[in-house]
């Protein structure tokens, strides 16, 4: 029975620590790619006329799939006409996501 809960305990923290360096790279992304524009915190940038994404009605007018074609793909009309599908891969753009999600208040 021990030797369950170690293993068990192990798993979890295996898990868990995957999580966060999943957090850690889409973080390191933000501010490499996003931030310029976007915020370091979210918020956004009057001047630049992007959305603050700390503010939970903002994010509730998007869906997870516009969001994830705008990354891949960018904006026309915008700034950010050229998307990130060549700088980031399927699942950085998955964890960019989950990061903008975090960022509403």
């Amino acid at each position: 029975m021990t030797r369950k809960l170690i293993l068990f305990a192990a798993a979890g923290a295996f898990a868990a620590a995957g999580a966060s360096l999943h957090a850690a790279d889409a973080k390191a992304n933000w501010d490499k790619h996003c931030a310029a524009c976007h915020g370091k915190d979210g918020a956004g940038k009057a001047a630049m006329k992007t959305k603050d994404y700390t503010k939970a009605d903002v994010q509730a007018k998007m869906t997870d799939e516009e969001i994830l074609k705008a990354i891949k793909d960018g904006v026309p009309n915008s700034k950010m006409k050229k998307g990130y599908s060549d700088k980031l891969t399927e699942q950085e753009i998955k964890d960019q996501l989950a990061f903008i999600r975090a960022l509403a208040k």
